[in-house]
């Protein structure tokens, strides 16, 4: 994925890999991108990721912290993990309106022998104090409580990562949907939040437009004789409740059931009400065919 547009450095997706959807960046992605836009060159670096490896972030918050230009970093979503470490290389740091980020200690995945195991530990000690050591400057707090916070694993929304010092300012601009990543890797995570990130980039979208005219006929077809009509979820609902193709599949079996006539519409509310709530929402706006798709035919 090409990272740099004029001045601008985007990093998207996971640190040090590329995910399904070919979001995500390494050490060297970034070092060229630096050398394209020039060693002097001011730049604005943006930020949209869940975290990934640790020593990856580290090689690429020290490349930034290095460039001779001024470097503006925004965080346009989420920057966890090793996300946040890479934004601290930034002379200013903005966090968009609705963001968050978040600090903790690294992780890592041994296989091996006792010795193999103790060295694992050591790397870890290792990262985690030039971590903190990072975050320290940045925030100007003791090293003491940084690690605190970062054994917590602290997430702060962006006017907390401001409060905190992890940041500048806010800005005007509202964040963007979290970017994809497996965040269930996470103790503290606030789903609520990233929920409602994705629900409003969702809402926002061509998609979840068509998923809102979807259960306008849905809700059409049910309300029917109805006395005490039902109403659609909002739209934060309905983009949150996406979770799982398995899901997705559930939902829309349900809703072939509805639209081909087989439920009567009390059996069908009936039914809607057994389900789990998030299968039935996610018919309306999955990305694999929608109740959108099968209300057309």
């Amino acid at each position: 994925m090409r990272l740099v547009e004029g001045n601008e450095i985007r990093l998207y997706g996971p640190v040090g890999y590329m995910d399904s959807d070919g979001q995500g960046f390494t050490s060297s992605d970034v070092i060229d991108a630096l050398a394209e836009v020039g060693a002097d060159a001011d730049i604005s670096v943006r930020i949209n990721s869940g975290g990934g490896f640790a020593h990856e972030g580290v090689a690429i918050h020290t490349a930034l912290a290095r460039h001779g230009g001024h470097v503006v970093v925004s965080v346009d979503g989420v920057a966890a993990s090793a996300a946040s470490l890479i934004a601290m290389a930034g002379n200013t740091i903005v966090m968009a309106t609705g963001s968050l980020m978040m600090v903790h200690d690294p992780s890592l995945i041994t296989i091996g022998t006792a010795a193999e195991h103790g060295r694992g530990i050591q790397q870890l000690e290792a990262t985690a104090a030039a971590m903190a050591t990072v975050y320290a400057q940045r925030t100007g707090k003791a090293l003491a409580n940084v690690r605190a916070e970062m054994a917590a694993e602290t997430w702060m929304t962006a006017d907390e990562a401001v409060a905190a010092g992890y940041a500048d300012r806010t800005g005007t601009t509202k964040a963007r949907a979290a970017a994809h990543f497996d965040y269930s890797v996470y103790a503290n995570v606030p789903l609520t939040a990233l929920a409602a990130m994705e629900a409003k980039a969702r809402a926002e979208s061509p998609e979840g437009k068509a998923g809102a005219a979807s259960w306008a006929r849905v809700l059409a077809k049910a309300n029917a004789g109805l006395t005490a009509p039902a109403t659609a979820p909002p739209a934060e609902e309905r983009a949150a409740a996406i979770r799982t193709e398995a899901e997705a599949r559930r939902a829309v079996a349900f809703g072939e059931e509805l639209v081909a006539g087989d439920l009567p519409v009390k059996d069908a509310l009936a039914k809607l009400y057994r389900l789990p709530r998030q299968v039935v929402l996610t018919g309306a706006i999955a990305g694999v065919p929608s109740l959108a798709e099968l209300l057309r035919r």
